[in-house]
């Protein structure tokens, strides 16, 4: 049984499986999206509109091009009807191979884009269960932004809203050379290299590879959906990563650097504080100082830059965004920034 503190830190690290169902009768399952941890390739969450029996019932993916089977067993409970399952093996079709979690997950993984299925049975007779067909993962292209990058040189990137990757799947996809992450850990934030989970709304130094791998974008890079919250590392709330206002509420209230990233679907405009009247979802994608402020009254002012390439694409400059009060150009949809309150009292 995982404990409170694993569902605190973890939930929104996992495979999500949005089945619309009341009573999991055959046709709640034919609306459903999918995808897999792409931090452990092991966890599955599934989340239902009905209420669910766990005691006897089955769940597996099926690979419909190899017909390999995949088993995955109830975990723990989360909360209302989002339950957690775990990868815990599969058979082989064919040979009839027993396969371990690792294996298992090798089978769906070559087939993730498309032609798999979801199987639901109360006594383990899947031909008399319910199915629906699933892709479990997407390209970061289908979250609400594509991710653009300047070839062969270092960007300063996040990932689109409501969507997370991992290094490896940059490098496999042979669209870079090196990434480093700005992790919080031990109480302060350090660099990571090759991060094995990069998540919307923080920021990571991308090196890209020569123009033919990049075409000047990230789109074809597998990502999961996890849906569009976060915990921030000083924050014990939820954050919505298509706000860019909770997004900049991620960093501390103290006076200190941290490296986040614009994973909204605009081009994010500051303004100066005259009009203090924004709800902080800007339709436009212009925001005010006083609706980025974490505790107005504790912090005065807020800084950003972000980096923006050169048309040689072998260097970049730093943009100021906060120069007189406001942007001097606007921060792009998918761009990396550092991030500060100034002058703050605690």
């Amino acid at each position: 049984m995982a404990t409170k503190g694993f569902l605190k830190h973890s939930a929104l690290s996992l495979a999500t499986f949005s089945v619309l169902t009341t009573g999991l009768q055959a046709s709640a399952l034919s609306d459903m999206n999918a995808s897999l941890d792409l931090t452990t390739y092991q966890y599955v969450k599934v989340e239902f509109n009905g209420s669910v029996d766990t005691n006897g019932s089955h769940f597996l993916i099926e690979n419909n091009t190899t017909n390999d089977d995949v088993n995955l067993t109830h975990d723990f409970n989360g909360t209302g009807n989002t339950l957690y399952f775990k990868v815990s093996g599969g058979t082989e079709h064919g040979t009839g191979n027993v396969l371990d979690a690792t294996e298992a997950v090798k089978k769906i993984r070559g087939n993730t884009r498309n032609d798999l299925k979801l199987l639901y049975s109360t006594d383990g007779d899947f031909t008399n269960g319910v199915e629906a067909n699933v892709s479990l993962l997407k390209t970061i292209a289908d979250g609400n932004v594509d991710v653009n990058v300047s070839n062969d040189t270092w960007n300063l990137i996040t990932i689109p809203a409501g969507l997370h990757t991992n290094a490896k799947e940059m490098i496999i996809a042979n669209k870079a050379t090196m990434i480093w992450g700005w992790d919080y850990s031990n109480s302060d934030y350090n660099w990571t290299a090759y991060p094995n989970r990069m998540e919307a709304g923080q920021g990571y130094w991308v090196r890209t590879r020569i123009p033919a791998n990049t075409h000047g974008h990230l789109n074809d890079v597998m990502a999961s959906d996890y849906n569009t919250t976060l915990v921030g590392d000083m924050n014990s709330s939820d954050i919505n990563t298509s706000r860019f206002d909770q997004i900049i509420a991620l960093f501390p209230t103290k006076d200190k650097w941290v490296l986040l990233g614009n994973s909204t679907d605009k081009n994010v405009i500051i303004s100066d504080d005259a009009n203090t009247s924004n709800d902080g979802n800007r339709s436009n994608g212009t925001y005010y100082f006083e609706d980025l402020l974490n505790t107005k009254d504790e912090c005065y002012f807020v800084s950003i830059y972000h980096w923006k390439t050169t048309d040689s694409n072998t260097s970049g400059v730093w943009v100021n965004d906060t120069e007189s009060g406001k942007t001097t150009e606007p921060i792009p949809a998918g761009a990396g920034m550092w991030v500060k309150q100034r002058l703050c009292n605690s």
